[in-house]
């Protein structure tokens, strides 16, 4: 198992199947969720953005979070929730040289 010891970052501990076997599912356990958020991260960066880079792959994972944990909402209740989230306006890298006169 890969993601063995991970149990104790979540509330509701950690399952596993066993898909050498065949198992697919087991009560409520199953790869079902984790394989949909990764098809939808999967799609956004082909279809979307092209490419990603490794510097800036943390900021993808971010917004598509962001999308599967709103998933379920409206889009004008997830646009609001972003509104609220982003309180700084745009974000930079870095604020730009300025002109010196």
């Amino acid at each position: 198992m890969s993601y063995k010891g991970v149990g104790w970052w979540f509330e509701g501990g950690h399952q596993s199947i066993n898909q050498a076997k065949f198992e697919h599912a087991r009560g409520d356990v199953s790869t079902n969720e984790v394989k949909s958020y990764f098809a939808m991260l999967k799609c956004g960066i082909i279809v979307s953005f092209h490419s990603v880079s490794k510097k800036h792959l943390h900021r993808y994972c971010d917004e598509f979070s962001f999308r599967w944990n709103e998933r379920k909402v409206t889009e004008a209740e997830r646009t609001v929730t972003a509104i609220v989230l982003s309180n700084t306006g745009r974000p930079r890298y870095k604020e730009p040289i300025s002109k010196r006169a």
